[in-house]
């Protein structure tokens, strides 16, 4: 639990549950220079959010917890796509933490959510080419399921590998 609730003048990383806070407030103010900004939002955000001083990856939690949870709750996905695109809590903690502080009947759910990665690597995935080391250096994620994951959003027709391991978004 967070117990701090003071303002927060620098931070490495910052996560927004919901998308529509971006028009009350800045929230890159005090993000510091390659830092993280990981917004739940089922759209691309303005360019203005985009800068070569902090990565941006997006989220489509809300869909995530829909499907999963039957509920729009973000947060345990906002969760899993922070322990994904940082190196704050190993995977393996984050799952030991779901199961000693969640009720039975809700960790296996939480626990699916919390892995859901999907969206945070088609998020590292560009208009320009890049190749798999790339994508994985960027989002984390563990070789064997990155390539499990492209396979998945390039049937889906979310991306195009155009040549051997190089892949672009397309949609």
């Amino acid at each position: 639990p967070i117990r701090d609730h003071s303002k927060i003048c620098e931070c490495d990383y910052v996560v927004v549950l919901d998308a529509s806070l971006l028009d009350a407030i800045d929230v890159r103010e005090g993000l510091k220079p390659g830092g993280v900004l990981l917004v739940n939002s089922a759209c691309r955000l303005p360019e203005e959010y985009y800068s070569p001083d902090y990565k941006t990856y997006i989220v489509d939690a809300t869909s995530d917890a829909l499907e999963i949870l039957g509920q729009p709750i973000t947060n345990t996905s906002m969760f899993g796509a922070l322990v994904a695109a940082s190196e704050l809590v190993p995977l393996e903690a984050a799952l030991a933490a779901v199961d000693e502080m969640m009720a039975p009947d809700l960790r296996e759910k939480n626990k699916k959510v919390l892995e859901s990665t999907d969206d945070l690597v088609y998020s590292c995935v560009g208009l320009y080419p890049k190749n798999v080391d790339q994508i994985a250096q960027e989002s984390r994620v563990e070789i064997r399921k990155l390539m499990s994951i492209l396979v998945t959003l390039e049937l889906q027709g979310y991306i195009r590998e155009i040549t051997k391991n190089y892949y672009i978004r397309i949609k």
